[in-house]
């Protein structure tokens, strides 16, 4: 895991004599790659700077060389894991490699594919979460990449003179200070349940390279093209999905399990501390059987906010099937109100859900005991039917202008002076039809709009918010979160499989009537007294407001345009999005036009 800064100079000006300045930007990246930093030219118009967190092959390598290809061709700058790495490597031996597995590195892999294969081939061949900006001396031409299912963002920023590219905003800001807040993008917060955003970020002029998206940009011509781009929906496969729903759900769960194990003896950190996240719930509590079976976590964790959890008080039941403590991190209303600069701080924005507080706080605490990496769940819900609005049968209605699903849809809860959400209201209805459309396969219509609803949430909301808090909250920290669910493998299980394994209306045990096929194999692991009710994400998100003094003195709703009488008698849910916006405005005064 690293956090990378690419400065691209447009014209024929060398960008050397900057260097300082770039050396100082880098430094905001430094919380990503605690352990060491390279800095280059690879040419005198492109400036590469990486930190890292060394997480494979040896731990120092400090002179970058690594990160060149054999032919000297290629100069990568890397950000993420490649987990098939070893198997690639094996695969071209010959043509590539000499070097033993426990000191060749995943970055080494992927610069030296580039002498064999073009970048379509590559995103087909790797799997791993990665965003990767890789110069070709031959070409005079930088690539820009990023994984399909979003795990890693890139950011980008374009003037008349350079091209900005860094793993998070507050870099870009460091050498671009003037740059300010797109106010149109923080009123569209409150028309949906989180802050979403895949492609357009809440500063003027930063925009995100797309999930799966492959650019390149020419030094002769000073022109960006679109070289690939892979989509999680390509790999929706009608004839696997008929042959699944003729499947017994005994057979598919042994397929998953064999899936799980597989990549977890892939995932596998190896010489460095790694922690499993475990709440009590389906997804955290079944990766932590994997972890503890195939690895020796330094430690079990979970977040508890007194007062408010049901379940990971007490996890005594947990700890005695899997002979393993778990550490229960404990949060108040004041620690969880004091993280929330912090957090803001990180994401150069408001928090995008609430849970982020926790993630950040459970990887302070796994940190302090010496980890680099943590297990976490993320996408499990979206990709195997773990929220109760898919079994809604009134949600499901192909016919209508969004997905039902309250994490994709349209749902404005405050009226703005002058604008209408025009931008994201048309986003969220061209997903909604993609979504469709990638399973127009499946006959029936409720199941169909079942299906769509889910991959709305996992190709759009996922990485525009859950995946957002668990590589920047955890990053904060230098923790890299594993999100085992997003592997591709176990992508294209999950998004062929019907819904009656997913969220199925017609189970008679309510048990499993979400989750379904993830809770069949949770039982094989543990038993069914350990399933509990879903309970969510908790926290102290309202109860933060009651730090930032009285209402009357915000001042979001000027800044913003909210007329006073929309501030009356609020939802906890806007409420909420009223006080994270006014933590985040008096932060970043600065930026505001």
């Amino acid at each position: 895991m690293c956090g990378i800064l690419i400065v691209i100079r447009k014209n024929d000006s060398s960008l050397k004599k900057e260097a300082p300045s770039f050396h100082r930007a880098l430094s905001n990246l430094r919380f990503r790659g605690p352990d060491y930093e390279v800095e280059t030219f690879p040419h005198e118009r492109i400036y590469f700077g990486q930190t890292v967190l060394s997480l494979t092959g040896e731990f120092n390598k400090p002179s970058g060389d690594y990160l060149i290809s054999k032919s000297k061709r290629y100069q990568l700058a890397f950000n993420g894991e490649i987990y098939n790495y070893r198997a690639i490597k094996d695969k071209h031996q010959a043509s590539l490699f000499n070097m033993p597995d426990s000191k060749l590195t995943d970055s080494e892999v992927l610069v030296n594919l580039f002498d064999t294969l073009d970048s379509k081939e590559i995103a087909d061949e790797i799997d791993g979460m990665y965003a990767y900006a890789v110069y070709d001396q031959k070409d005079r031409s930088v690539q820009i990449s990023r994984d399909p299912q979003g795990e890693k963002t890139l950011y980008l920023f374009e003037d008349e003179k350079d091209i900005i590219i860094a793993s998070d905003i507050k870099t870009i800001l460091a050498l671009r200070p003037s740059i300010k807040l797109n106010l149109n993008e923080l009123k569209d917060y409150f028309s949906t349940r989180h802050m979403m955003s895949v492609g357009r970020t809440h500063f003027n002029g930063i925009s995100q390279i797309l999930p799966g998206q492959t650019l390149s940009f020419s030094l002769d011509s000073s022109k960006w093209l679109t070289t690939n781009h892979l989509k999680v929906n390509s790999w929706i496969d009608p004839d696997r999905y008929y042959q699944n729903d003729k499947r017994s759900i005994e057979d598919l769960t042994d397929e998953l399990d064999a899936i799980l194990t597989e990549s977890f003896k892939e995932m596998i950190p190896t010489d460095r501390e790694f922690a499993s996240v475990l709440s009590g719930g389906v997804d955290s509590s079944l990766l932590s059987a994997y972890a503890v079976e195939f690895g020796n976590p330094k430690t079990l964790v979970a977040v508890n906010h007194i007062g408010k959890e049901q379940i990971s008080h007490d996890l005594i039941a947990f700890e005695k099937i899997l002979n393993k403590k778990v550490n229960v991190v404990n949060v108040d209303a004041i620690t969880y109100a004091g993280s929330i600069p912090k957090c803001q701080n990180a994401l150069s924005g408001p928090i995008y859900s609430h849970s982020f507080v926790g993630q950040a706080l459970q990887s302070q605490y796994v940190r302090g005991l010496g980890c680099k990496a943590m297990f976490g769940g993320e996408g499990a819900d979206e990709l195997f039917g773990g929220y109760s609005c898919y079994l809604d049968s009134y949600r499901r209605n192909i016919n209508l202008p969004f997905s039902m699903s309250p994490y994709s849809t349209f749902s404005p809860s405050i009226k703005f002076d002058g604008y209408e959400h025009d931008e994201i209201k048309s986003e969220l209805e061209t997903i909604w039809q993609k979504a469709l459309q990638a399973y127009s396969f499946v006959e029936d219509e409720s199941e169909r709009a079942a299906h769509a609803m889910m991959n709305c949430d996992l190709v759009h909301q996922v990485p525009a918010v859950g995946l957002r808090g668990a590589d920047l909250m955890s990053m904060m920290w230098s923790i890299e979160t594993r999100s085992v669910f997003l592997r591709r493998k176990l992508i294209k299980f999950g998004i062929n499989l019907p819904m009656k394994f997913k969220a199925d209306n017609l189970e008679t045990d309510d048990v499993f009537k979400t989750k379904k096929i993830l809770k069949k194999l949770f039982v094989k692991k543990y038993n069914k007294d350990l399933l509990f009710k879903k309970q969510g994400f908790s926290g102290f998100p309202n109860e933060s407001g009651a730090f930032l003094g009285d209402k009357k003195y915000f001042i979001t709703p000027d800044i913003l345009k909210i007329s006073k009488n929309e501030l009356l008698n609020l939802d906890r849910s806007t409420e909420w999005k009223l006080i994270n916006m006014e933590y985040f405005l008096r932060n970043f005064s600065k930026y505001i036009p």
